[in-house]
């Protein structure tokens, strides 16, 4: 898709009808079909575009804030650097979709299909994505701080250094999800399943990891000071003594007697 960095008009698109740039706004094109359309650096604030054809459509840094794209079609779409605050995305398959750099603040996305997405650094703070299916997407560097995220599916999705501190992870699927470096303090993984799941050097201070499927989960290095790890199944001590910290973390007491017999200090230790 070709980029013009000075304001000249990008080369025409083949198949695709031409809205570069266009006013957009309060458009109501719900179910039209836009297939390959160039919204590229459109104005579509507040648009509706409930169950349209938006198949490999081209919104680079559009302006999409408030639009309604329920139920939509966008696989493929492209909306890197879009601005999508506060808008609808709930229902809509977005499989494949380049979101990278997206400011997706406050936006509604219930069971949206964001399968192998690439989210690279996207801004989700606050959204409602419960029930979203992030399968294998590319969410690193991503900030989904304060969102909520119960019962999504994150397996094998790349959360390096992800930011989702304060998110709620209720029964969320994180197997195999690399969560390398991230910041999960505080977050809610209450009967999640971490199971496989890379937390090296992550930093889960003050998360409530209860009932949470950890099985296998690799910690070292990973700050877990004042979690809670009450109930957290496949949990093992081996575990807990690669990481960097347990001070004031809750544990079940068989399992607490455990760590103060091969690795005392990470109880004490405040990291």
């Amino acid at each position: 898709m070709a980029r013009k960095v000075d304001g000249e008009k990008p080369e025409p698109r083949d198949g695709g009808i031409d809205l570069w740039k266009a006013r957009l706004r309060g458009a109501m094109l719900q179910g039209g079909e836009l297939a390959d359309a160039d919204f590229q650096e459109a104005d579509c604030q507040g648009a509706v575009f409930h169950r349209a054809n938006l198949n490999r459509a081209d919104f680079w840094r559009a302006n999409l804030t408030g639009a309604v794209f329920s139920e939509a079609d966008m696989r493929r779409a492209d909306l890197m650097e879009a601005v999508m605050i506060g808008g609808r995305i709930s229902g809509a398959d977005l499989t494949g979709a380049v979101m990278s750099r997206a400011n997706m603040q406050n936006i509604e996305g219930r069971s949206a299909r964001l399968i192998r997405a690439n989210l690279q650094e996207a801004d989700l703070y606050g959204a409602d994505m419960a029930g979203a299916d992030f399968t294998g997407a590319d969410l690193q560097r991503a900030d989904l701080s304060e969102s909520s995220l119960v019962s999504c599916r994150f397996a094998g999705a790349d959360l390096w250094r992800a930011s989702l501190s304060g998110a709620d992870l209720q029964s969320a699927d994180l197997t195999g999800a690399d969560l390398m470096g991230a910041d999960l303090m505080y977050a809610l993984f209450w009967h999640a399943c971490l199971k496989n799941a890379d937390l090296m050097v992550a930093d889960l201070r003050g998360a409530v990891l209860r009932d949470a499927d950890m099985e296998n989960a690799n910690l070292q290095g990973t700050s877990l000071m004042e979690a809670d790890l009450i109930r957290a199944r496949g949990l093992r001590i081996k575990q807990l003594c690669g990481a960097k910290t347990l001070f004031r973390a809750r544990l079940d007491p068989d399992i607490e007697r455990g760590v103060r017999a091969r690795c005392p200090h990470l109880l004490t230790r405040r990291l």
